[in-house]
C-alpha cells in the first residue's frame, strides 16, 4: 500500500466508525504464533489517528499487530469471522435480515472482521456484550472475541501472524472492503446504525438480566420468540393510529402507556415500539438515531403519565 493510501484508509475507518477516541494496541508477534505482549496502549482521537499514520506503517513494518477500538459515543461491536471463506455468506445473511455493517475489513485473505453499530449516543455495556455474543451466534462468529473489549486489527497495516502468511511468506495487508459501490470506486460502507440490532440486543440484555449473568446462553434469534408480541402491538397500534385521526406520535405514546401498565419493563416498550412503529422507524432513515431519541422521548412521556415520578415497576418480560 502506497504511504499515502494508508492516510486515507483511516480516516474512513474514522467515518465509519464515528467515536471518542480510538484505543490503539501494539502486541508483539511470537514466531510460534502463541499470543503475543501487549508493549503500548493509546488513547486517541479520530484526528490523533488519521495524523499518526506514519507511526502505524513503521509499527507494523517491525513485526507488531495493531489493534483498534473505538470507545465512547455510538457502540460498534466488532463480529470476528475466524472462519475462511464465510464474509460473503455473512454479509448476504445480514443484509437479509435487515443488518447494514458499518465497516468491513478483510485481515488476511478470505479472513475478516465485521463491525456493526449501534445507534443513539451510548448504551450500556450489558447491551454492548448482548450484541456482542448474539452476532457471534448468529453468524458463525468466534465466540472467544465476542465481548465489548475486544479490538479488532487497523486497516492500513500487516497481519504478522504466521499461519496468515501469504505463499511468498510476506505478511498479509489488513484492509478494508466494501460489499457497496459509490462512482464505480470500491468504498467502505459509511456508519450504518442497526434499530434491529438493538432491539434484539435490548431484549436480550433484558433477559440475561432477570435470569442472571450466569444464565446459559440462548442460541435462538431474540426477536423471533416475540413475534406474536410484535404482531399484537403492531396491530394495536394501527388501531390507534387509525383512532386518533392518523395521529401516529399520540397512536405510539397511548400504546407505551398500555405496555407499561401491563408490567412491562420500559427496555421491552422501547424495543417494541423500534419495531412496529411507523414514525420511529421512518425518523431513522432520515437521521442516524433520531428514530431512537423519538421512541426514548415517548417511553419516558409514557412513564411519567402512568405513574407520575416515571417509575416503572419491574415487568415480566
Amino acid at each position: 500500500m502506497a504511504v499515502e493510501g494508508r492516510r486515507w484508509v483511516l480516516r474512513h475507518v474514522t467515518r465509519a466508525l464515528p467515536c471518542k477516541h480510538f484505543e490503539i494496541k501494539l502486541v508483539t508477534q511470537p514466531s510460534d504464533g502463541t499470543h503475543g505482549r501487549c508493549i503500548k496502549t493509546m488513547m486517541m482521537s479520530p484526528d490523533e489517528l488519521i495524523s499518526e499514520w506514519k507511526q502505524f506503517g513503521r509499527r507494523s513494518a517491525q513485526g507488531l499487530n495493531v489493534f483498534m477500538r473505538p470507545v465512547g459515543g455510538p457502540v460498534h461491536v466488532l463480529l470476528d469471522l475466524d472462519t475462511a471463506g464465510t464474509l460473503d455468506e455473512v454479509l448476504s445473511l445480514m443484509a437479509y435480515d435487515g443488518i447494514v455493517p458499518s465497516l468491513v475489513v478483510e485481515t488476511s485473505p478470505a479472513r475478516a472482521q465485521v463491525w456493526c453499530s449501534l445507534p443513539g449516543r451510548e448504551q450500556p455495556v450489558e447491551v454492548h456484550r448482548a450484541t456482542s455474543k448474539l452476532l457471534a451466534e448468529r453468524y458463525c462468529g468466534d465466540p472467544g472475541s465476542a465481548k465489548p473489549s475486544q479490538p479488532g486489527r487497523l486497516p492500513g497495516t500487516m497481519n504478522p501472524k504466521p499461519s496468515r502468511a501469504m505463499t511468498d511468506g510476506a505478511p498479509p495487508l489488513v484492509m478494508i472492503r466494501s460489499s457497496g459501490e459509490s462512482h464505480g470506486t470500491k468504498l467502505p460502507s459509511c456508519f450504518r446504525p442497526s434499530n434491529r440490532l438493538l432491539a434484539e440486543a435490548l431484549l436480550r440484555a433484558e433477559r440475561h438480566t432477570q435470569e442472571g449473568d450466569e444464565a446459559a446462553p440462548v442460541h435462538v434469534d431474540a426477536l423471533a420468540e416475540h413475534a406474536d408480541d410484535i404482531a399484537e402491538v403492531a396491530e394495536m397500534l394501527a388501531d390507534a393510529v387509525e383512532r386518533h385521526g392518523g395521529d401516529r406520535s399520540r397512536a405510539d405514546f397511548e400504546m407505551a402507556c398500555v405496555m407499561l401498565r401491563s408490567g412491562d419493563r420500559p427496555e421491552h416498550v422501547a424495543a417494541m415500539l423500534m419495531e412496529t412503529s411507523e414514525k420511529a422507524q421512518e425518523r431513522a432513515t432520515r437521521q442516524t438515531d433520531a428514530g431512537v431519541r423519538y421512541v426514548e422521548r415517548t417511553v419516558r412521556r409514557a412513564m411519567q403519565a402512568v405513574c407520575g415520578s416515571g417509575r416503572v415497576k419491574a415487568g415480566k418480560r
